[in-house]
């Protein structure tokens, strides 16, 4: 029953308190709050019905009118008014927010950025807005991972978008006012939050926001004079220095991985970093108990587990410069292809890439070092970012070595360079594809294995960095499994490899919308390869262009449904009609000038990159492809 008696937690919230009579009410009962009284108001105030209603998160300018053209399909979720959940998070148990912090830390080691007992402080007392927000983010990104979770007190949390929605509404209104830490996290968490449910565009600003509030932080702490009079910042306590440290690095990470797969530059790098003066990023123990912040230039090598976050740093700073280098059109861009510039030659750009990798590699610890030292072994220390480390070489590894090998190889072909234009204008050194190829498989190999030991070990790295990196595994795997000449003998177990690396994938999609792309796309692959080898022929005199649309959607960093484009190209190659396929005028001189190539070979013309994933992939009708030989539930 409804009734004017009610606790003083539904009472300060402004929700009806509905109860039988006796205490706990309903909402109390749910949510495990302690100390439910039950009592009549002192005086009744008078609250208008629109303002009960209001919700934070509504983006009129967005959301589409009911049956207008491009109005969502699915039913919208249901958004709690923002008092609802304000009132949530300010009653939440302690017990409740120091179990999801641990989780966020545990599950995210790339976010190394809060630390318990400050971020405990927050909400012992008073809970601010924006540090509300924080916490509504955190438990935004943990809620989606709940099926990985142990423990009935996630039962107890609202849905994840109810949280992204009030915490995307109180940082509308914080990201113009003095620049706080809190705020600079709250936006990190909601970038990976906002690119696991793929509204990319929204990761994207919320990542600039962040990045933008840091370097203000940052520079109303060191510039000399200072630019906004009105803004005044307190100096920290040594501890809230070094939090403020990581947190400008994972500002940097998630720099260096949100661009990727993108042609938008970064806003922060590696030099601009130095330049600033920002320390170097906290060892383990100094960021829990406090230590002397040094510069980048003061540091002793190796770097071993107590420096994982630094090794981790260092690392996504190469693996940005490897996705620019790919993503810029790689062999393809102009002078690429030149014999100064093949990738067998040291001072190529391929190469500073992969030496830069090697390097990093040096820098670390053997034991960081897979497989010489086991997914297990860490697993015992809870050092979550052994994984991570490895999963970013051996991906690095994987896309130099794609770069150049061919798309779709002739059959029974063994490893070789590029085949499609432009070709390398030199040749390459005795057994140097055979060498590549032994690279290429073993790290797609290796990225399969690290990912089912750390599922079987407890680890579950579903964030988005490693799911694409056990996306791209897969689909290597999968070539390999279509195309075995071309592994020079180092993929025997491909098969298993690929199930690996399926069954990775397919507990990814169980927590992020993600996941379900990349799936798409192993399928289409899959449906592709498996007719270029029964039609032959047929294919032969198919091109890249033949799929432009298809090449295309690979390549963006948006969710672009063009399912029915990409079908069209695809019926239209089974059947060989041509002229239903509608490519661009240009595309007929680009096929007559390719006629003068000696040996020319057609096929080629998809290019190494015409289906090479990205980080995403538009979803394909699977009806639409008939029988197809990966099959995922």
């Amino acid at each position: 029953m409804r009734t004017s008696v009610s606790c003083e937690a539904c009472r300060k919230s402004k929700l009806r308190c509905i109860h039988s009579g006796n205490p706990p009410c309903e909402r109390c009962d749910k949510f495990g709050y302690p100390d439910c009284q039950l009592s009549r108001p002192r005086v009744k105030p008078i609250r208008r019905a629109a303002a009960r209603a209001r919700v934070t998160d509504v983006e009129p300018s967005t959301a589409p009118a009911p049956g207008a053209s491009g109005a969502p399909q699915t039913p919208a979720l249901r958004i709690l008014p923002s008092n609802d959940v304000d009132g949530h998070l300010g009653m939440l148990p302690m017990s409740i927010i120091i179990k999801s912090l641990h989780i966020f830390r545990t599950n995210f080691p790339e976010m190394n950025m809060l630390h318990p007992d400050l971020f405990s402080r927050l909400f012992l007392s008073d809970r601010k807005a924006n540090s509300k927000a924080l916490l509504a983010a955190l438990l935004a990104a943990i809620k989606k991972e709940e099926c990985y979770i142990d423990g009935s007190w996630m039962n107890q949390l609202l849905p994840s978008e109810e949280y992204a929605s009030f915490s995307r509404g109180v940082l509308s209104n914080a990201m113009l006012g003095p620049p706080e830490v809190v705020v600079v996290q709250a936006h990190l968490i909601l970038t990976l939050y906002e690119w696991g449910v793929r509204d990319f565009q929204k990761a994207w600003v919320h990542c600039g926001i962040g990045i933008r509030i840091m370097q203000s932080l940052h520079s109303a702490r060191t510039a000399p004079f200072s630019l906004d009079e009105t803004i005044h910042v307190e100096k920290p306590d040594e501890l809230s220095q070094i939090v403020e440290t990581a947190t400008y690095w994972a500002c940097f990470i998630l720099d260096c991985t949100i661009n990727s797969g993108t042609y938008n530059p970064r806003m922060l790098s590696m030099a601009e970093m130095i330049k600033l003066q920002v320390p170097r990023a906290p060892p383990a123990s100094g960021f829990l108990f406090g230590f002397k912040q040094k510069p980048m230039v003061e540091r002793s090598l190796p770097l071993g587990i107590e420096e994982c976050y630094e090794v981790l740093v260092d690392g996504f700073a190469i693996y940005a410069d490897v996705m620019t280098f790919v993503y810029n059109d790689g062999r393809k861009a102009p002078g690429m292809c030149a014999p100064a510039e093949c990738p067998w030659m040291p001072d190529s750009k391929w190469a500073r890439c992969r030496q830069s990798l090697e390097r990093w590699r040096s820098n670390m610890d053997s034991c960081l070092y897979y497989p010489k030292q086991s997914v297990a072994s860490h697993a015992n220390t809870g050092c979550r970012a052994f994984v991570y480390i490895n999963l970013l070489y051996y991906h690095c590894v994987l896309m130099l070595n794609r770069e150049y090998f061919p798309f779709l190889p002739k059959p029974h072909a063994e490893p070789q360079g590029p085949t499609d234009p432009p070709l390398l204008e030199a040749e390459a050194p005795p057994r140097y594809w055979e060498n590549s190829a032994k690279e290429l498989f073993e790290a797609a190999a290796h990225v399969a294995t690290i990912l089912r030991d750390a599922l079987e070990w407890g680890m579950t790295m579903m964030t988005p960095v490693p799911g694409f990196c056990g996306f791209s595994a897969c689909y290597l795997n999968l070539y390999a499994v279509h195309f075995p000449n071309m592994t020079a003998g180092c993929s025997p177990k491909a098969k298993e490899h690929l199930d690996m690396g399926l069954a990775y994938l397919k507990e990814f999609r169980k927590a992020w919308d993600l996941g379900e792309g990349w799936i798409q796309t192993i399928q289409n692959a899959s449906t592709l390869f498996e007719q270029v080898n029964s039609n032959v022929d047929r294919y032969r005199h198919r091109s890249r262009l033949d799929f432009e649309v298809l090449h295309q959607s690979a390549h963006e960093f948006r969710t672009v449904d063009r399912s029915e484009q990409h079908m069209a190209m695809i019926h239209g190659a089974e059947q060989g009609d041509t002229q239903s396929i509608n490519v661009g005028e240009d595309n007929n001189d680009a096929l007559r000038d390719s006629e003068d190539l000696e040996n020319f070979d057609p096929v080629a013309l998809l290019g190494d990159q015409a289906l090479w994933p990205t980080w995403y992939s538009t979803p394909l009708e699977n009806e639409l492809f008939g029988s197809v030989t990966v099959q995922i539930p």
